[in-house]
Formats: C-alpha cells, structure tokens, sequence
C-alpha cells in the first residue's frame, strides 16, 4: 500500500450533504462528492493488511485493498477496471449495498473497541463512497463503454427477470458472444432497482444509462412478459396437488420441463402437469426431463426387483405424451421402454465442444 499510516493521520469522512433547503424540493440523492484529494485521503486510510477481511467480507469477493490503493496512487483508470473485474455495476452497490465490507475492516474489527462506535464502523475506511467515486469518474471521463462480443456463438440464453443479478448474467453472457434477451414482467427495464429504491438512495438516471450500455452491446429486452405465470400449482393441506393452465394452449405445442429430482415428489408433480396439458386440448405435449429418476433401476437384477424406470415411462406414455426428452441416462437400454418417441442428450458433446474452443490440455487444466 501507498501509505501505511494513513489510518492514523487522517480520520474518517463523509461526503458533504447537499442542503437542506435545496433537499426538501426534490426526491434526488442527498449526498455530494469529495474532491479528488480527499477521497485519495480516505482512500489512504486502506491499511496494508496482512489479511484483507474486507475482500472477504464483499459478496462479490471486490478487490478492495488494490483500488483503494490506486485510487490513492491517482491511478483512476486503472481502479475502475480493477473494480470491474468483480463487479459490473459498482455505481449501483456504491449507492445501496449495506456494505458488509466495511463491517469486516479490521479498523472496525481490531482498531475500533467500543462495542456502540463498531456497530456505526466510525473507524472503517470508506469503502462504499470510494466504490461510488471510482465508478462517477469512469462515466465522467468517458471510460465506461459498450463492449459487444466480438464474436458470436450459436447459443441463445433467456435471462428471467432484470434486477440487478439478471442484468449482470446478461451483460457477461453477452459478452461471451451469447445472444441474450431478458424477459421483465413490469412496463420498465431494472426490477428492485427502479421500482424498489427510492431515488434519494439511487436516481432512476444511474439504471437507465447502464441499461443504455447493455442496449448497445447488444441485449435484446421484452417488458411486459410474466414469464412462469401460465401455470397454476395449488397444495392442498393433505399434500394434493391442483394444476391448471392460466393460459388457453388449444392447438399449440407444449415442452414441459420438470426434473424428476426428488423423484417421490416432482414426478407425480410431473404427471399431473402433463395430463392437464393434455386435457387443455394441446397440440402435442413433449415432457423434457433432464434428470430421469429411477433410472437406475433400469433391469431385474435380482429375485423380484421391480424395473422402476419401465414403469415411470409406461404411466407417462399413458398419460398421453407424445414425446420424452432426457439427457444422460442411466443406461441407454431406457429409451426402449417407452411407447412414444425418446430423444437421449448427451451433455458429454457440448463439454468436449467448449474444452476444444479454449483450448483445454493436460499442460492447462485437468477435468474432475
């Protein structure tokens, strides 16, 4: 670290507040920014820990001792891409995450002893505000840009949902060159984050150009889509299971997918799905289960063992299927219990594909 005594020259800040009466005339974010130097004095108070709990402490495992490092170095650029590194939005987490980090500092764990002065971390180094920082220069400066794929694949990925998580799988997934589009039941593109933060902690403007850039590197968005909702299961308190379709599928071609795992439950579950589709006058009913229980039970291998998996796919045939879809089977002789058409996947092509396409060896990694 830069400074190994800046923990003692110089005490914890907080950023200036905006004025009251300019405040109380709009719902904005009451907090201002440090200037440049006294952030780099709050990032000097980063101690050159022998173990960083503060790196432990972040969900996100933020590298947290580097950018405070650069940051107080000036290296700006530099602590943005290390803050990228583990974390695509850092203007979101700088504004709303309770900051576990900062309870895990050791100038809160080890420097701070008072029990009172620990819970509201007056010590702590101002982890969440520098995060904050970092990032605002980056848009400032003009360093946080759309990166699209420079390659595509074949593959497809639907994200459910565009809270911050699904936002974040879109944007790497993207980037790997997927063709990713993100599915949001509401009228409006950011799920907790523009419909359950309060523009004091977080200004709908901050989503908006991060969904601008997700836009530009090429992820489609569908509003308005409540994926997973045109299907009713009720329990009773007996255990009994209701299934009804909320939406008419007459004449349409319906793939149920449901693993069999636990099989006791999900393939009664499983079952009762697949007749009601059926009874709801659909087109044709594939049943696509990626895990097929009792699939070892497969053969009578000693007196009167029953042959589970024959008689799974004989109550699922008669429940009117037309087609079964499994992967990576027990023992490919199950194909030839069933009375419909039996499709078996083999995982095993797509991972040898993916090992070829990065060049995976002995000399470079080892499959366990």
């Amino acid at each position: 670290m830069g400074n190994d005594t800046g923990f003692l020259e110089f005490k914890k800040e907080s950023p200036p507040l905006r004025p009251v009466e300019e405040r109380v005339l709009d719902y904005q974010e009451y907090d201002t920014f440090f200037s440049d130097k006294d952030l780099q004095q709050q990032a000097a108070r980063c101690m050159d820990c022998g173990v960083p709990f503060c790196h432990m402490g972040c969900p996100l495992g933020n590298m947290i001792p580097d950018w405070n490092d650069l940051v107080y170095q000036g290296h700006w650029k530099e602590a943005l891409a290390s803050l990228h590194s583990t974390n695509n939005f850092p203007e979101f987490t700088g504004r709303i995450c309770p900051a576990p980090c900062e309870d895990s500092c050791v100038l809160t764990e080890h420097y701070t002893l008072d029990s009172e002065e620990k819970l509201r971390k007056v010590n702590a180094v101002t982890i969440e505000e520098i995060e904050k920082h970092i990032s605002e220069r980056g848009w400032t400066e003009g360093w946080i840009k759309a990166q699209p794929p420079s390659e595509l694949t074949d593959k497809r990925v639907a994200i459910i949902g565009s809270g911050p998580a699904g936002l974040a799988a879109a944007q790497q997934l993207r980037r790997s060159g997927h063709t990713v589009t993100v599915f949001e039941k509401d009228d409006r593109i950011g799920g907790l984050l523009v419909y359950g933060i309060p523009d004091f902690k977080l200004e709908k403007r901050i989503v908006s150009r991060r969904i601008e850039q997700l836009r530009q590197e090429g992820v489609d968005f569908l509003t308005g889509v409540n994926v997973g909702d045109d299907l009713s299961i009720k329990e009773f308190s007996d255990g009994e299971l209701s299934i009804i379709f909320k939406e008419n599928i007459r004449n349409e071609d319906v793939f149920i997918i449901q693993s069999t795992n636990p099989p006791t439950t999900n393939i009664w579950e499983l079952l009762l799905i697949l007749d009601a589709a059926k009874r709801a006058s659909a087109k044709s009913v594939v049943a696509v289960i990626p895990y097929f229980g009792y699939g070892r039970q497969d053969r009578k291998d000693k007196p009167r063992a029953p042959i589970s998996s024959r008689m799974f796919l004989d109550v699922i045939s008669a429940v009117g299927v037309n087609r079964i879809v499994s992967m990576d089977l027990h023992s490919p002789q199950i194909q030839g219990f069933a009375n419909v058409p039996f499709d078996h996947l083999y995982s095993r092509i797509a991972l040898f594909d993916r090992l070829k396409k990065i060049n995976l060896n002995e000399d470079t990694g080892v499959v366990l």
